[in-house]
């Protein structure tokens, strides 16, 4: 089942976020009209949604947006290098706490991985049938 959250407590989720992160983080955030926001059961990210639909994925490493839409008016200066495209056009961006790990190619299976609860794989809303 996943847990409803605040702004405050989305900007606070991670400590080791660099200051960098964080304007990256709340600029995202702020492009986002009445957004609501969730942890799942498995805790391994944040969903932003506006209108029921997941607008960016806040991992502890990245930033993930679904069809990369919300990311198009980002500041440039927030993104250095750029925003990155998975195989399927989604765009992401690593944070200062990403961790590659040697030779693995970038995945997001944690976006569509079964819920540990009912393991149904959530829908494109981030919700699952147990919520």
């Amino acid at each position: 089942m996943s847990r409803e959250m605040t702004r405050q407590q989305v900007m606070n989720w991670r400590d080791g976020w660099s200051s960098s992160d964080r304007a990256l983080i709340e600029s995202s955030l702020d492009l986002l009209p009445e957004a609501d926001y969730y942890k799942p059961t498995s805790a391994q990210y944040i969903g932003a949604r506006v209108g029921g639909r997941v607008a960016v994925y806040i991992a502890a490493g990245y930033l993930y947006w679904p069809k990369g839409g919300w990311a198009v008016d980002l500041d440039p200066q927030l993104v250095p290098g750029g925003l990155k495209i998975d195989d399927e056009g989604h765009k992401w961006f690593p944070l200062s706490t990403f961790r590659r790990r040697a030779g693995a190619k970038e995945r997001f299976e944690e976006l569509s991985a079964p819920c540990p609860a009912c393991f149904l794989v959530p829908s494109v809303s981030g919700e699952c049938g147990c919520d």
